[in-house]
This record gives structure tokens, C-alpha cells and sequence, in this order.
């Protein structure tokens, strides 16, 4: 039940940068070219450039900004299959559902804030660290040309068959994180992806393959994507794609994730306040230790002053008796 829990999670990830795109060049951003090959290899802003004109122009993608995606889950070796259903909205907003007969319901999210799942084997949860990261990413609605302004280096490498097919490789680093896109020589569209995929279970090596494109309101994207992770297979088989506005309570928490969303707010401010209180804390003391110092020395400073004052006034007690003895002797 991990097994699959991890496989759907990373599977959800995939297929959330379906076919989405926009303006590559808006972000002013271009990716250091590679180094000659054969023939001259274009720069990473030039691949997406093309990339965004094969699936349907700039113009095109911009008039959209809600989606609806329908289709089918296949896990062959484990002889599966359920149904899933994926809503999109600008800016960065998503919602999945998959149902699989046998296994139940599993759900996942985010809002713009909150990245969260629900399951059958872990129940509610909240996405953090490169989880919660990467759903921010693949959430944005034009993830797919975002790469040049998300990631730390863009840049195209080479030439490399994919599954047979003559492609562009480009690498993306961001710290740690390492992915390689291959683009179709010729149609200029995403043939596949290799990655590691955040899940429940750590990172997972995932080989994402995509095909079988299809115009949907004139916008290419891909019918089935076929991804490799865990030595199993998973199939994504996308049989309808909508374009039509829809309620963003679509992307409402459900009640146990905002039960945990409101527990964890509550956490952090108890955390932000002991934090605070400690560092008031430490002033006072600070504070206190220097005006006893501050005690002491003024203390020193009145006795030493009154010493002074005794022993001058003592030098003229002995002053005056030793003048009047000399009038004595005088008389």
C-alpha cells in the first residue's frame, strides 16, 4: 500500500505539468548555450520557445486559465486501474482526484498556500520540504516555460535519442535538484523527462515518457504519459481536456487538512512567541546585569567620595588644633 501511495504521489506531480504553457520569453531569462556539437545546439530558451508554438502559441495558452483534465490510471503489473480527474487554475491552484476499485480514494492539492494529500493507508496529510516545494512549482499553471525562471541553470547539453527519438537534452539544477528534459528535434514537443521525485517515501528515480499528442481546443498535449518508478510502471491515459471557468472552491481544504493547516498555525505562533519571549528574556537580563553594575560603581564611586570627605575633614580638625596650639604658645 506505501508502494502505491508513493507511485500515486509522484504520479500526481507528472501529471500536473500536462501540456501547460505559456510565454517562455516573458521571463527574461535565457540559459547559457551548450557546447558545439555536430551542428550548432540552440540555447534552452529557444527549445522552450519552440516547445510553447508546437503545442499552440503563446496567444492561445494566455486565453486560458482554467482546465479540467479526465483519464485513466494503470498500474499493468499490479493489474489496476482507476480514474482520475485534474483541476488547474491560474495562478497556481490544483486539485486531483484518483479513485482506484479496491485500493479507495486519494486526493491531493494546493491552494495557493498549502500543499496536502489524503489517502487511504496515511490518511491526511500536509506537503513539506522538496514535497511541498515541487508542488508549488508543478502547480503554476505555465509550470512548463516557468522553467527558466525557476531553476538555478537551464541549458541544453546535447543531442540524445529518447525511446528511440532524435531529442534536445536540456538539464535543469536548482541546489540539489537535477532533471533532464528531452524535446523532439523535429515536432519540438516534450518527448520525456528523468527526475527524482519527492514522495511519502523519500526520493524516487522516475523516467516519464510522454506521447500519443492531441489537440484539444486546438492546444497539443499528450494522451498518455507512461512513467517507470519503483521497477513498476504507471500509465496516465488523458481522454478529455476542458477549458471552462469553474468554482475555485474546487481548491477548498478538505475539513482534516484544515484541521491540520489551523494545528500547525497554531504551532508555529507558540513557537514565534517562546521564541520571542526568550529573546525578551535575554535583554532583560542583559539589562538588569549591567544597571547593577552600573549599582555597584555608583556605590564604589560614594564611598570612595566619602572617604575623601573624612580624610579631609580630618586633616582639618588636625589643622585647626594644631593652629590653636600655636597660639597658645604664642601667648
Amino acid at each position: 500500500m506505501k508502494r502505491i501511495n508513493s507511485i500515486l504521489a509522484a504520479t500526481t506531480l507528472i501529471a500536473l505539468g500536462i501540456g501547460v504553457a505559456d510565454s517562455g520569453s516573458a521571463y527574461g531569462q535565457e540559459s547559457t548555450p551548450a557546447a558545439a556539437d555536430s551542428k550548432a545546439l540552440p540555447t534552452a530558451k529557444e527549445v522552450i520557445d519552440n516547445y510553447i508554438k508546437a503545442t499552440g502559441g503563446e496567444a492561445a495558452w494566455r486565453t486560458k486559465n482554467f482546465m479540467t483534465i479526465k483519464g485513466k490510471l494503470l498500474l499493468p503489473a499490479m493489474q489496476m486501474e482507476g480514474t482520475m480527474q485534474v483541476k488547474k487554475a491560474r495562478p497556481d491552484l490544483f486539485a486531483m482526484n484518483i479513485e482506484i476499485p479496491g485500493f479507495g480514494k486519494s486526493m491531493q492539492g494546493y491552494n495557493g498556500t498549502i500543499g496536502w494529500s489524503v489517502d487511504p493507508t496515511r490518511g491526511p496529510s500536509l506537503a513539506e520540504g522538496d514535497m511541498l516545494a515541487e508542488m508549488q512549482r508543478e502547480a503554476t499553471f505555465d509550470a512548463d516555460a516557468n522553467i527558466l525562471a525557476y531553476y538555478d541553470e537551464v541549458k541544453v547539453i546535447g543531442r540524445e535519442d529518447f525511446k528511440g527519438t532524435p531529442c534536445f537534452k536540456l538539464m535543469m539544477k536548482k541546489g540539489d535538484i537535477e532533471r533532464e528534459a528531452y524535446y523532439d528535434e523535429k515536432t519540438h514537443l516534450l518527448t520525456g523527462t528523468k527526475s527524482v521525485m519527492p514522495s511519502p517515501m523519500g526520493k524516487i528515480p522516475t523516467v516519464a515518457v510522454y506521447s500519443e499528442y492531441k489537440p484539444f481546443k486546438k492546444l497539443m498535449m499528450p494522451t498518455r504519459i507512461s512513467t517507470e518508478m519503483m521497477g513498476m510502471e504507471q500509465i496516465l491515459e488523458i481522454e478529455s481536456a476542458t477549458f471552462n471557468p469553474f468554482s475555485r472552491t474546487e481548491f477548498d481544504l478538505p475539513p482534516a487538512i484544515q484541521a491540520l493547516a489551523d494545528e500547525a498555525a497554531r504551532k508555529k505562533a507558540a513557537e514565534a512567541k517562546t521564541s520571542e519571549s526568550t529573546s525578551t528574556d535575554g535583554e532583560t537580563s542583559t539589562s538588569s546585569g549591567s544597571s547593577s553594575s552600573s549599582e555597584k560603581s555608583s556605590g564604589s564611586s560614594s564611598s570612595s567620595s566619602s572617604s575623601s570627605s573624612s580624610s579631609s575633614s580630618s586633616n582639618s580638625s588636625s589643622s585647626s588644633s594644631s593652629s590653636s596650639s600655636g597660639s597658645r604658645r604664642d601667648g
